[in-house]
């Protein structure tokens, strides 16, 4: 469970591949997961999760370089300051799938 204003978990791997290749794979997992586009961050896949219950969904973003990537989740209410685990259950989520992927 992540605390902070918003809170957010966020993730940097290595990912192997090529650049190109690698923000290909990304497009894959995000579209597999339904996430709405945002597209309002420079260089990096900008999206948010759907609302739910519990949250009014989470902000995503993820940065590829040339040789890792930084993957992150955050709250998308400025005010809230608990995420009862949703941000790493998003960042995990995605990771599980880019893992399974094959390019």
């Amino acid at each position: 469970m992540a605390f902070g204003i918003p809170p957010k978990y966020e993730l940097r791997i290595k990912h192997g591949l090529t650049k190109k290749s690698c923000e290909k794979k990304v497009q894959k997992v995000l579209d597999a997961l339904a996430y709405l586009k945002v597209g309002h961050e420079k260089n990096a896949f900008d999206y948010r999760t759907r609302n739910g219950i519990m949250t009014m969904g989470e902000r995503f973003l993820v940065y590829v370089g040339e040789t890792e990537m930084l993957v992150i989740s955050k709250s998308i209410n400025p005010g809230q300051f608990i995420d009862f685990g949703r941000n790493k259950q998003n960042v995990e989520r995605f990771m599980e799938i880019y893992e399974a992927e094959v390019v």
